[in-house]
């Protein structure tokens, strides 16, 4: 269940807005104008959505799917390498080709299928591996099906036509056509990631849920000054 953790709050640096209500609690902002990070659990001792701190937060969530020795599945990178990109053939929602990789270099997004990756990770800010692939210009993955009882939680991530970034946490089971379908023609993303499902969870300065379950990985968006405003809203799909 979502349920607050502050009183809502209105800065210059950032509009914050929870409605409190089941659904979606989603943020979207250019990536050059907040500062995106990645707690790993392993390195960092940080591995749960209590741990983060709320100051100058837009949002966190978990930061994709990992295996049953807490390491990332796929890439990871935010300045060193955590783990690398991973092709193989496998069983699980990562493995659903295409699958795909987000990052950020030089205060712009991307997300690519994972097999066409081949960008220097010298270059990057940042880099995460997941699967599967939600959107890929436009289109939606060609093995969902909008009448699939396969409904769960979860988290994904996307990339607008004009560059902006939306982070999204599903707290009523959505599958993943619908998922899919919300972060395109709801959100305006052109390309999606599925990050995470059942176990996935949010925290913003108004809002959090599954604060206490153990992640691989964090994804954390900040704040940092008043060049322009980051939203974070919860709402119904």
């Amino acid at each position: 269940m979502l349920v607050c953790t502050l009183s809502c709050s209105q800065s210059k640096k950032s509009e914050v807005e929870a409605l409190l209500v089941s659904g979606v609690v989603s943020a979207c902002f250019q990536p050059s104008e907040v500062d995106v990070s990645l707690y790993v659990s392993k390195r960092d001792g940080i591995d749960c959505l209590r741990e983060v701190s709320v100051e100058n937060l837009v949002i966190a969530t978990n930061g994709g799917i990992f295996d049953g020795n807490h390491h990332p599945l796929g890439l990871c990178y935010d300045g060193e390498l955590v783990t690398p990109l991973n092709l193989d053939e496998g069983e699980g929602n990562f493995y659903l080709k295409p699958n795909g990789v987000f990052y950020l270099e030089g205060g712009n997004a991307f997300i690519v299928e994972s097999s066409q990756f081949t960008r220097d990770l010298a270059s990057l800010n940042l880099a995460i591996q997941s699967g599967p692939l939600l959107l890929d210009r436009g289109q939606i993955h060609p093995s969902f099906r909008v009448s699939s009882k396969n409904a769960f939680t979860r988290n994904a991530i996307g990339v607008k036509s004009n560059g902006a970034v939306c982070v999204a946490y599903f707290s009523e089971p959505l599958n993943l056509y619908r998922t899919a379908m919300y972060m395109r023609d709801t959100l305006g993303c052109e390309s999606a990631l599925y990050l995470d499902g059942a176990i996935s969870g949010v925290l913003t300065p108004v809002a959090g849920d599954r604060l206490d379950q153990s992640f691989a990985s964090i994804l954390v968006v900040r704040d940092f000054g008043e060049k322009g405003e980051a939203k974070a809203r919860s709402e119904s799909p």
